[in-house]
C-alpha cells in the first residue's frame, strides 16, 4: 500500500533552539580553550581553523573572528593563522579575487556594491582596492549588459521611460556608475526598438 505525505498530520515542526543551553555550551568551550597551555592552544586553534576551511574558503579576518569567538587566546589564534598563511592555506588576495569574480559573474556586482561585499568578508582595504582595480571596463560593461538583458525579458509590456528608470535603479544598486548604466540601458532599449520595428515591417 502506498503511503502519501499528509502536510497536516505528518508535518514536524522545526525544533526550537534552546538559547540558554547554547550560550552555556559556548561559555564552557571558551573556558576550556582559555585553560589550554599556549602550545596546545595553538595546535587546537589551527585544527579549528582547518575545519572552518574544510567547509568553505575564508579570509584571515573571518577565521580570526571565529577562533576568538571560540575562546582561543589572541596569541594562539595569531600563531595558528600565521602558520596557515605560511603554507598558503589562507591567502586573502586569492580569496578576494575568487570572491570578486564569483559575485560579478553570478550577481553582476561592481563598484561600491562589490566593495561592500568584500569588506563584509573582513578583507583589508589594500587587498580590496587591488582586486577592484583588476576588474576592467569590458568586464564591467558585459556584466551590466547581462543584467539588463535578463531584466528586460520581464518588462516587455512596460513603457520605455519606466523600463529605463527601473533598469537604472537596478544597476545603481549593484554598484554601476551612471555613465555605464545609461550607455548599456540606452543600447538595450534601442536594440529592442529596432527588433520591434523589424518584426512590424515583416508582418506588413
Amino acid at each position: 500500500m502506498v503511503e502519501y505525505f499528509d502536510p497536516e498530520s505528518d508535518f514536524k515542526p522545526r525544533r526550537r533552539v534552546d538559547l540558554a543551553a547554547r550560550a552555556a555550551k559556548i561559555q564552557k568551550r571558551k573556558e576550556w580553550a582559555a585553560g589550554l597551555e599556549l602550545e596546545e592552544a595553538q595546535r587546537r586553534a589551527k585544527e579549528a581553523a582547518l575545519r572552518l576551511l574544510d567547509r568553505c574558503d575564508r579570509s584571515v579576518g573571518e577565521c580570526r573572528a571565529k577562533l576568538l569567538e571560540k575562546g582561543f587566546s589572541p596569541e594562539a589564534v595569531e600563531a595558528a593563522l600565521a602558520r596557515l598563511v605560511e603554507v598558503n592555506l589562507l591567502n586573502d588576495l586569492r580569496y578576494a579575487q575568487m570572491l570578486a569574480r564569483t559575485r560579478n559573474a553570478e550577481r553582476g556586482l561592481v563598484g561600491q556594491a562589490l566593495r561592500q561585499e568584500l569588506s563584509r568578508k573582513k578583507l583589508s582595504a589594500e587587498i580590496i582596492s587591488q582586486v577592484m582595480g583588476e576588474l576592467d571596463g569590458e568586464t564591467i560593461y558585459e556584466a551590466a549588459q547581462g543584467l539588463v538583458e535578463k531584466k528586460m525579458r520581464s518588462m516587455r509590456a512596460l513603457p520605455r521611460d519606466v523600463k529605463y528608470r527601473r533598469l537604472l535603479g537596478m544597476l545603481a544598486r549593484k554598484g554601476y556608475s551612471g555613465a555605464v548604466a545609461s550607455q548599456v540601458i540606452n543600447a538595450a532599449l534601442q536594440a529592442e526598438t529596432e527588433e520591434f520595428d523589424y518584426d512590424f515591417d515583416a508582418d506588413i
